[in-house]
């Protein structure tokens, strides 16, 4: 969700790093390698530093402030003065609400060109609603399906442009050259794996075409260390650009990366109007 959203991802960052600078201005240190966050309170060790009792205060001072600036966040998109991946343009200084209404008035949406989204593992589909994490399986973070692999290969469903590729190799955003934009996330609270058991192929700004390799990860290892390899693919702004998604393959399918088409999806296209 964050990922999607942005700016609440960006406010996590920015408070774990706050957190993790007074742990360090406290003198906290680990005595074993262990879990982040609060299940790590029993790797601390009680007698370095400020011990358990410091870093359980930057764990508190960490969570408040990040709760705090993503509600403060979440109210100004309420009242319009911050804007959300899917928020329309505000209107231009000096203009009014119905002033705008009447300069730009709403254009009618049709269905426009077709486009495919090939498969992006070779495995079996399954629905979207079906995966384990809610916040896909919701529809919160967009359209798609997903697919649990029988290959560790992670390709492009379709020719593009990568505008995601975390470090960590678990996550792979994209824009197709039909405007739609993608989000790819192998298996689930896999980043806490820190990059472990994946190899990242591409980076941010990398042209690729239906096919390419975007990482290669290990399913035995991953599902070994107690995490699903379930991997979505969902339109994040499927609201804007698609008119119509259809399953080109249904639940249970086995499909083959990059060859298999995953979804036909009608795109959305703006009605024009004459004048006489």
């Amino acid at each position: 969700m964050n990922l999607v959203l942005r700016w609440p991802f960006y406010i996590a960052i920015a408070s774990a790093g706050i957190g993790g600078a007074l742990s360090a201005i406290l003198g906290v240190k680990a005595s074993a390698l262990g879990a982040a966050g609060y299940l790590g309170i029993p790797s601390v060790n009680p007698q370095a530093g400020a011990g358990w009792l410091g870093f359980i205060v930057c764990l508190l001072m960490t969570t408040a402030l990040a709760f705090a600036a993503s509600y403060v966040w979440g109210l100004k998109v309420a009242r319009g003065e911050a804007s959300s991946p899917d928020a329309a343009e505000p209107a231009t200084a000096g203009e009014t609400k119905a002033e705008t209404a009447v300069a730009a008035p709403k254009t009618p949406e049709v269905e426009g060109e077709k486009a495919e989204l090939a498969a992006h593992l070779s495995g079996t589909v399954v629905p979207l609603a079906e995966v384990s994490d809610q916040s896909f399986a919701s529809g919160a973070l967009g359209s798609g399906n997903a697919i649990e692999p029988t290959q560790g290969t992670l390709v492009a469903p379709a020719d593009g442009k990568i505008t995601v590729a975390f470090p960590t190799g678990h996550a792979y955003g994209m824009r197709t050259e039909d405007g739609l934009d993608l989000l790819m996330h192998i298996g689930f609270d896999t980043v806490e794996l820190d990059g472990k058991h994946f190899t990242p192929k591409v980076a941010k700004g990398d042209v690729v075409k239906r096919g390419d390799v975007l990482a290669e990860f290990d399913i035995d290892a991953i599902k070994k260390a107690g995490y699903p390899v379930t991997t979505p693919l969902v339109v994040t702004n499927a609201k804007k650009a698609v008119a119509l998604m259809a399953d080109a393959a249904g639940a249970g399918t086995t499909v083959t990366a990059g060859k298999d088409t995953l979804a036909d999806v009608t795109l959305k296209t703006k009605a024009t109007t004459t004048q006489a």
